[in-house]
């Protein structure tokens, strides 16, 4: 079943990045606030301000976790095996 937006804001919503607030990003990562927001100020991390809160886009955190599962696979992947 296809289900189509009620509005033109609706399929607006559906094609804008999907934004987090800083806790958000914080608990994801597995570091403090404090971090997110010195790596936002350092231009570590992309970020935008809306309403006076910083917004971090969703895809940067699914970037980063995926880097972290390639480069951990690959560290496995290089470890002699031991029978």
């Amino acid at each position: 079943m296809n289900e189509q937006p009620d509005t033109e804001s609706e399929a607006a919503d559906d094609q804008s990045p999907k934004l987090l607030k800083v806790r958000e990003v914080a608990v994801a990562l597995n570091v403090s606030a404090m971090t997110v927001y010195r790596d936002i100020e350092d231009g570590k991390v992309p970020a935008t301000r809306i309403r006076g809160s910083w917004r971090v886009p969703a895809s940067y955190v699914d970037d980063v976790l995926a880097d972290a599962l390639r480069r951990q696979a690959e560290a496995k992947a290089r470890r002699p095996h031991v029978a």
